[in-house]
């Protein structure tokens, strides 16, 4: 797994509301129920467990053993479900026949008369045409007994459609005010003026927190801005949260318009101004004014996309040094251009205020632009973090226009042992040799450091990698994840690594090294050494890569063995490529069936041999199929499980039973006053009644009340 997306930026309706009560777009379907023919007996019997649906509408010509026409009426007098979920990327009205449109026309007939639905969701690319054209669509949900909370509509339009949002308007200038608290838009296709009534309409509305627009107005934004500048100078205006992405660009009077109304709002908490690339100096310097002008308490700042000169650096500079109450700030995938010594320094002198509380510091980088972050800047980035002691983690991944010196110069905050910085990711950069010695000297001294990802570092050569690991020497190191996928590392590298966590990694828990071509088999078996050694509290590694080398997993069998820590070891790719021999002795590893002590002594905390976190539905789907069905019994008892009872249950498993049911000859063969001890402890829950039953069937006179232990005895030969 390559881990490096953590603080890339913020998606679209991937934000909390309120700070306190986690509802984001994300959260919110995370537990949706897809409406099968099963699903539509929870809907009809009105199932209280039934909360979140999801409907896919690409089943209604099919069928799919629904009757569409009248289950919507079903939906519709449903009193629990509180989220609906109609997406279908195929939908497309003009190529639907009667019969379906009316069907459709008949479903959400059915499913607006709902008046306990408070979180609506439409992904579809023909809202315009279809949903809100068919007999009204989804109005009734917009009356004024609406419950409605939160609205989501994205992806819902297409080339072609002339104002696919007009019908909206008249909605939300028609529904209840006071229930409406998040809304969500996503289009490429609405107009600037369709846009501007849109948020008009939402200004009526008493008790909106959250707004998010993300659009595309390639003839400007005038219409939008203004909008949102009235509804953030309303008087009843609430908002906690804007998100304002624009793929087209909002030019200086754009900025000055947002900035006007930023500076008559104290309550906005989260501010995202994405993809403005002419907004200019002024632009820039009207917004960061407005930060300044009231007391605003903001807590997250989202710029990615744009384009900075030293002059607006200067200004938002100085706007950020008196927004205390800042705690994280994103520039991901912006330029600099222009921006000389004096504006990086005005810049950064945000992270010197004593009174800052700023975290998180995000300037993740696209790997399409040029002008990132350079020499001078990452120098004055250093400096300004030395004597930071707030800021928990940087984000520098694709920076490409640092070299050696700028490296060193970020790498002297390290030396400071007041530094609070935990997690640094700077994986596809271009630092080298030089630069990385640098890292290795700054965490000799860093007492603080957690995460380190260094992946696709392709500049930094073997010998850099093992020179590192060699510099690299601090006994307080916290350092807990390290991640250095697809670089030069070769074995040389490796074992310096390895020789390197005696002293620098006894808390590490995490080791990335997949796609790391140069390591051999000896590099491997350094590894191993790694998982061997008593205090090693590695708990997920990865070894993957793109081509599996025949032998790899086979190499790490016996390291498993007594190794009581590792729970997720990635060593192939879907697990293609690893023949069934390598299979077993992993397999063997988990559970060696030769005797009770060798089961007991077996691994019982691996669970995953696949990362868990680097893999989708299908890639479960292909995981599931591809290992031997034994091994993934192992792993789920290991899973399900503490250590005791996996070892308990791998026992009963695998040594007290056998393919024609309870194995006799394993007790026949326990000492007579071990016996009962065995009995009780193999039936004690209904995990061991298989076992009991069989043994009860097999040896009755065991269980027999009147058998005295030397009868019980004499039944029970011992072997020779």
């Amino acid at each position: 797994m390559d881990t490096h997306n953590a603080g890339v930026g913020v998606g679209f309706g991937e934000e909390a509301v309120d700070g306190g009560e986690d509802d984001s777009v994300g959260d919110l379907w995370a537990d949706a129920t897809l409406l099968d023919e099963q699903a539509w007996e929870r809907v009809k019997s009105n199932d209280p467990t039934l909360t979140c649906l999801e409907v896919r509408w690409e089943g209604v010509d099919g069928g799919g053993g629904i009757d569409w026409e009248n289950e919507g009426a079903c939906l519709g007098a449903n009193t629990h479900v509180k989220k609906l979920l109609l997406q279908d990327e195929l939908v497309s009205f003009i190529h639907f026949d009667v019969g379906t449109k009316l069907a459709f026309d008949h479903f959400l007939d059915g499913i607006t008369q709902n008046r306990t639905i408070e979180h609506v969701a439409i992904r579809s690319p023909d809202l315009g045409s279809g949903i809100l054209s068919c007999r009204g669509g989804l109005r009734p949900f917009f009356d004024d007994k609406s419950n409605l909370r939160s609205l989501e509509l994205r992806d819902n339009d297409r080339p072609g459609v002339s104002d696919p949002w007009s019908g909206l308007v008249g909605i939300l200038f028609a529904m209840d005010k006071q229930s409406l608290e998040r809304v969500y838009f996503e289009s490429d296709y609405v107009s600037d003026e369709t846009w501007g009534k849109v948020v008009e309409g939402l200004s009526l509305h008493q008790n909106l927190r959250v707004l998010s627009i993300e659009a595309s107005n390639p003839g400007g934004s005038k219409n939008t801005l203004c909008a949102v500048k009235e509804l953030l100078q309303s008087p009843i205006c609430k908002l906690k949260e804007l998100y304002l992405t624009s793929k087209g660009g909002f030019d200086s009077k754009g900025g000055e318009l947002l900035a006007q109304g930023l500076a008559k709002q104290n309550t906005i908490r989260k501010l995202k101004l994405e993809g403005n690339k002419h907004i200019g100096a002024e632009g820039w310097a009207s917004i960061g004014t407005s930060l300044q002008s009231k007391p605003m308490q903001l807590k997250e700042l989202h710029l990615g996309g744009n384009l900075f000169d030293g002059k607006a650096m200067v200004s938002l500079g100085g706007a950020l040094d008196q927004c205390t109450s800042l705690e994280t700030l994103e520039l991901p995938k912006s330029q600099f251009s222009g921006v000389k010594d004096d504006s990086w320094k005005a810049f950064w002198k945000l992270l010197t205020n004593t009174s800052s509380t700023l975290r998180k510091l995000d300037l993740y980088s696209d790997l399409i632009e040029t002008s990132h972050i350079d020499d001078i800047g990452m120098t004055h980035l250093g400096r300004a973090l030395s004597g930071n002691k707030t800021v928990t983690e940087l984000n520098l991944c694709q920076n490409k226009s640092a070299s050696s010196v700028g490296w060193r110069g970020l790498f002297t905050a390290l030396h400071n042992p007041h530094t609070a910085l935990q997690y640094l990711r700077m994986y596809g950069t271009n630092i080298d040799d030089r630069g990385i010695a640098a890292l290795a000297e700054g965490l000799s001294n860093s007492s603080t450091a957690r995460c380190l990802v260094v992946s696709h570092s392709d500049q930094v050569s073997p010998i850099g990698w093992q020179r590192f690991f060699q510099r690299w020497r601090n006994a307080n190191s916290v350092l807990e994840e390290i991640h250095l996928h697809k670089t030069c590392i070769n074995d040389s590298g490796v074992n310096a690594m390895v020789d390197c966590f005696a002293i620098s990694g006894k808390v590490l828990k995490t080791l990335g090294l997949s796609n790391n071509d140069s390591i051999t088999k000896a590099g491997w078996r350094a590894v191993c050494r790694l998982l061997q050694r008593d205090g090693c509290m590695l708990e997920r590694l990865d070894i993957e890569r793109d081509a599996y080398v025949e032998g790899t997993a086979s190499i790490f069998a016996n390291a498993l063995v007594g190794n009581s820590h590792l729970q997720s070891f990635s060593v192939a790719l879907n697990g293609d490529g690893v023949p069934a021999t390598e299979w077993t002795l992993l397999s063997s590893s988990l559970c060696d069936r030769t005797s009770i002590e060798t089961i007991y002594s077996s691994n019982h905390t691996l669970e995953h041999l696949l990362d868990p976190d680097d893999r989708d539905d299908d890639d479960e789907m292909v995981y599931e199929s591809d290992l031997p069905y034994d091994l993934l019994v192992l792993l789920q008892l290991n899973r399900d499980h503490t250590k005791a009872e996996a070892a308990r249950q791998k026992i009963l498993r695998y040594h007290m039973q056998s393919d024609d049911g309870v194995n006799v000859d394993a007790f026949v063969r326990m000492e007579l006053g071990t016996l009962p001890h065995a009995i009780a402890w193999a039936g004690r829950d209904s995990a061991g009644f298989p076992v009991l039953f069989g043994l009860v069937q097999s040896l009755p006179s065991l269980f027999e009340s009147n058998a005295t232990g030397k009868a019980a005895g004499a039944k029970r030969k011992r072997p020779e």
